[in-house]
C-alpha cells in the first residue's frame, strides 16, 4: 500500500473512531472503554503487564517518580539536550536532577560517564531515547543493577524502536511514552507509562486521578492527569498504523543518508549495532549550523534546531541546582551544531532529493 494510501486509510478511520465517541456523549469520560482498552493494546504491543494512560508524557514522569517514592534529598540522572520535560517533574518533586553528558555520534546519554554521577543519594537513572534512537540499554541497566537504582526509560520519541532485538521501554522499572507530535500523535496530546510491577501501576492509576480508585472517596492526594476518551480512541488507531509508519521513517533516512553520505562535513544519524532506530527525527550535526539553516529556510525547506535551550543552562535550572557553561562539554557542544531536517512517514524522494541537494550545494560552497 502508497504511503498516501495509508495516511488516509488511517485518517478515515480516526474520524470514524472520533464520531463514535462523540455520538456516544462520554467524550470527556476519563478511564472509559476506548483509554482501557488503548492501554491494554499498548502494554501487548510493548511487551509490559501494565500501561497506564495520562494526560501527557511529562504526567506519566511526575506520576511514576511519585509512586516510587522519589522526592525531596534524591537524586535522578538525566540529560540536558532534551525538552525540560525530562526533569521538571524531577524538580517538582523535590528531588535533584542530575545531568550526564552525552555520546557525540548517538547524541544519547553516555553509560561510560554514569557511574561518576552517582552518589548516596541517587535513586534512579532516566535514559531519553532521543529521536527515536535507542540508548544502550543493557549498559545503562548493568550499572543501574550495580548500583541498586532504578532505570526509568523516557521512551517519548522511541515507541517501536529496539534495542538488540528488544522493544524499547521495557528494560527498567518503567517506561514511559509521550503522544504529542510523536510517532504516535493522539489529538496533540497524552502519554502512557507501561511497567511489569501490579503495585506501581495501580497507584499510578490512582494518582492521575485524585488519588481514587474509579468513583470510590480519596484514598490519596492525587492530580488531574487523566485522558479522554477521544485520546484513546485516536490512540489505538494509530498504534495499529506505528510499525508502518516506523518502516516509512527509516525508508526517508535511508534515502537520506546515501544521498548526504558523500559530504564529509556533515555528521549523519548513528544508528549502532545494536539499535532499530525509528527517526522521530531526522537530526544531522554540523559546524555551519546556522548558516545553514538560514540556507534551507530561503529555499522554503523547513529545518529547525531541536531543543536549542540546554536544560541545565535555562534560568530555572541554574537557580536550583547551580549548572553553569562547561558542565557537559560534549552536550554543549553538539547543541551548537544539531539541525532537524524534513521527516515524516509520507514525505516523498523528491522532496528528500531535494532538501539533500539544497544541503549539498550548501556545503560544495564552503
Amino acid at each position: 500500500m502508497e504511503p498516501g494510501t495509508i495516511r488516509e486509510t488511517m485518517s478515515r478511520q480516526i474520524r470514524k473512531a472520533v464520531d463514535t465517541v462523540v455520538d456516544s456523549g462520554l467524550h470527556f469520560v476519563y478511564n472509559g472503554e476506548e483509554c482501557r482498552k488503548f492501554e491494554d493494546e499498548f502494554a501487548h504491543y510493548i511487551g509490559t503487564k501494565h500501561a497506564v494512560m495520562t494526560s501527557s508524557g511529562t504526567a506519566a514522569l511526575h506520576l511514576c517518580l511519585i509512586a516510587l517514592g522519589i522526592g525531596h534529598g534524591d537524586e535522578v540522572l538525566t540529560v540536558s539536550n532534551a525538552c525540560t520535560a525530562v526533569a521538571d517533574p524531577i524538580l517538582m518533586t523535590g528531588a535533584k536532577p542530575v545531568f550526564v553528558d552525552i555520546e557525540e555520534d548517538t547524541l544519547n546519554m553516555d553509560p561510560s560517564k554514569i557511574e561518576q554521577k552517582i552518589t548516596g543519594r541517587t535513586k534512579a537513572i532516566e535514559p531519553v531515547h532521543l529521536y527515536g534512537n535507542p540508548v544502550d540499554s543493557d549498559a545503562v541497566s548493568e550499572i543501574a543493577e550495580k548500583h541498586n537504582i532504578l532505570v526509568i526509560e523516557d521512551t517519548a520519541q522511541g515507541a517501536g524502536s529496539r534495542c538488540r532485538g528488544k522493544m524499547t521501554g521495557t528494560s527498567g522499572k518503567a517506561s514511559f511514552f509521550s503522544f504529542a507530535d510523536k510517532n504516535i500523535t493522539v489529538c496533540g496530546e497524552g502519554g502512557m507509562l507501561v511497567t511489569e510491577d501490579e503495585n506501581l501501576a495501580t497507584r499510578v492509576k490512582m494518582l492521575r486521578h485524585f488519588g481514587r480508585r474509579n468513583h470510590l472517596p480519596q484514598e490519596i492526594l492525587g492530580y488531574n492527569y487523566c485522558p479522554s476518551e477521544i485520546h484513546g480512541a485516536i490512540g489505538r488507531v494509530q498504534l495499529r498504523y506505528l510499525d508502518t509508519m516506523n518502516e516509512l521513517r527509516r525508508e526517508k533516512a535511508r534515502w537520506y543518508e546515501e544521498i548526504l553520505q558523500s559530504a564529509h562535513s556533515l555528521s549523519l544519524p548513528s544508528e549502532r549495532g545494536y539499535a532499530h532506530h525509528v527517526y522521530f527525527r531526522y537530526v544531522v550535526r554540523t559546524t555551519l549550523r546556522d548558516k545553514l539553516k538560514e540556507h534551507l529556510l530561503r529555499r522554503g525547506i523547513h529545518a529547525s534546531v531541536p531543543y536549542p535551550h540546554m536544560v541545565h543552562l535555562q534560568k530555572v535550572y541554574r537557580d536550583a541546582l547551580g549548572t553553569c557553561e562547561g558542565d557537559l562539554p560534549v552536550t554543549e557542544k553538539c547543541n551548537t551544531e544539531n539541525l532537524a531536517l524534513p521527516m515524516n512517514p509520507w514525505l516523498d524522494i523528491s522532496r528528500v532529493r531535494s532538501a539533500s541537494e539544497v544541503v549539498l550545494d550548501f556545503l560544495r560552497m564552503k
